[in-house]
């Protein structure tokens, strides 16, 4: 190196140790970890002009982000926790929180609760106009209308309903309970108001603000359940606030008009010494044709004329017991809810007792609107399961129309689902790599797969179990195939096995690529072959993933 070139290098570095002296590395801890921020939930409006999205660090404040889909960022608001775009797309509803600094030094105080700081409501509305709700204690937004609910204050109880553009408003005095149908603006809530106000619960539409009154009572009101419309209203009713475990009753309202009671105990349809369960969740099917609600034997109540301390403590321990006695003690207070599901068929004014003791699991197909439900008990085989590694399971089909029962399958160790219209019961039976069908209206059953003739097993399990499936895409229209995948293809079956299985993605073992549907809408219910599918590819050998269209109405690359 000669002398100009040595200098040059001496120079350069003196002039940089300045600058490494500056910026000392630093050691990522505990604390930078905590501050990481994620997006924990994501929305779009359902016109698809705008997203939303939370940032939020492992400790520490949220963030809601609005923006539109051009990728420009509209607003932010923060700290905050729930967000939801209206149905119309023209309003984001925003929680905004008290920071939680703030909430936590408010605690070490021990502050009561009636003086912490409360949440706000902000209308956001997207053409960039902004209104905020002070001391938020309860909301909802209407699903499927511009109205929301909600209630202010630690100790007010008047509900408040108005449209998000703010034209109408309505108050309704001390309401403990409120809620919007699923798709409409009805709103019920139960009041326990005095006066000239009976308490009881009433319905509403927001449109004209005048509330109907569909039963009276100053008991207790529990599992209210709209039908979608908001047309039907059904809930359990308990005179006596200390006696609801058993003698709880079901009502139902129809277009408003008072309640009448359609369910108590005593039904011919119950077991003996059976009662409507306070724990059991009400539901309509889509039709609004049945109503599910939940029974069970009377719970036993505690002695009160015996003191605790004459109580014998003991724990009783059995080699055979089908249950360890651990796991009943876990689970304690979820059996002591447990409840059996039963119908009403509104149309026949007639109750059926769908599950029991001896079959307690219950499948519904098409949301409770088809004809038969699946029933299953792995009880007799809970305590062979223990060596096994696995539990077999009886089956049972069930009309909903009568309750009668008949046998679909024996100690399988196959978990069987149903179809969307629930025509055809379907599972993969691990201890034969197989996938099989029953048809649910006679019992018939059909073996779909054999592992000569379809790989639907993980071809690459490596523990000493039997591999799982690759899984199924779902059904097709009208349930006419059964999509099902292997290792890299999706694949056609008719759920008889009348037809020859077809492979609708053609290439996926050849190229080494798996193929897997990716759905867009969560309500779809079936796969339209007709229509362009999304499906995601995955490159074994390049563990890359791409995104491929297709239409599955025939075999194509």
């Amino acid at each position: 190196m000669n002398k100009l070139s040595y200098g040059a290098l001496v120079v350069g570095l003196g002039l940089c140790a300045p600058i490494f002296a500056q910026a000392p590395s630093k050691s990522m801890n505990v604390d930078d970890l905590t501050r990481w921020e994620r997006i924990t939930s994501r929305q779009i409006s359902d016109n698809g002009a705008w997203a939303a999205f939370k940032m939020e660090p492992w400790d520490g404040d949220g963030t809601v982000l609005l923006y539109s889909t051009k990728g420009e960022q509209k607003a932010s608001f923060a700290p905050a926790a729930e967000f939801a775009f209206s149905s119309s797309s023209d309003y984001l509803i925003v929680k905004e929180v008290p920071r939680l600094a703030e909430t936590d030094s408010l605690k070490v105080l021990k502050t009561k609760k009636e003086k912490m700081p409360m949440d706000r409501l902000v209308i956001y509305s997207l053409k960039g106009e902004t209104e905020r709700i002070d001391s938020l204690k309860k909301y909802q937004l209407a699903k499927e209308a511009n109205f929301v609910a909600y209630q202010q204050g630690q100790k007010d109880s008047t509900l408040y309903v108005r449209s998000l553009d703010g034209k109408s408003r309505f108050e309704f005095p001390q309401v403990i309970d409120f809620k919007f149908a699923p798709k409409s603006a009805m709103l019920y809530f139960t009041s326990v108001a005095e006066g000239d106000k009976k308490p009881g619960i009433y319905v509403v539409n927001p449109q004209d603000g005048t509330p109907k009154l569909v039963k009276e009572g100053k008991g207790v009101f529990k599992q209210v359940a709209f039908d979608e419309a908001g047309n039907r209203l059904a809930f359990l009713y308990g005179e006596d606030k200390k006696s609801t475990y058993k003698s709880m009753s079901l009502w139902l309202s129809e277009q408003g008009a008072p309640a009448k009671e359609v369910a108590a105990r005593g039904n011919q349809a119950f077991p003996d010494q059976w009662v409507i369960s306070e724990h059991g969740t009400l539901s309509f099917s889509p039709s609004s044709s049945r109503l599910f609600f939940g029974t069970s034997p009377e719970p036993r109540q505690k002695d009160t004329t015996q003191l605790d301390e004459n109580r014998p403590n003991v724990q009783v321990w059995s080699w055979n017991e089908p249950v360890q006695y651990t796991v009943q003690d876990f689970n304690k207070e979820r059996d002591l809810k447990k409840n059996y599901q039963a119908v009403y068929l509104i149309d026949k004014g007639k109750v059926v007792q769908l599950a029991d003791k001896a079959l307690p699991n219950i499948q519904l197909a098409n949301e409770g609107d088809a004809p038969y439900a699946l029933l299953s008990t792995s009880e007799p085989y809970s305590l062979s399961s223990m060596w096994e590694a696995r539990s077999r399971n009886d089956y049972y089909t069930v009309s909903l129309e009568s309750g009668e029962r008949k046998p679909l399958s024996q100690a399988d160790y196959t978990r069987y689902r149903l179809s969307p219209q629930g025509t055809y019961a379907y599972g993969y039976a691990e201890t034969d790599s197989s996938w099989y069908t029953f048809t649910l209206a006679d019992g018939q059953r059909y073996r779909l797969t054999t592992p000569e003739n379809f790989p639907a097993w993980d071809e690459s399990n490596d523990v000493p179990d039997y591999p799982r499936a690759h899984g199924s895409a779902g059904w097709s229209e009208n349930e006419q195939y059964l999509l099902i995948y292997d290792r890299y293809d999706v694949w056609r079956f008719d759920p008889k096995g009348n037809a020859a299985p077809v492979n609708l993605t053609v290439d996926g073992r050849a190229r080494g690529v798996q193929y897997r549907m990716v759905t867009l809408d969560p309500e779809a219910k079936h796969v339209d072959l007709k229509a362009t599918q999304l499906l995601r590819g995955f490159n074994e050998k390049s563990k890359g993933y791409g995104y491929y269209q297709t239409r599955l109405s025939a075999p194509a690359k």
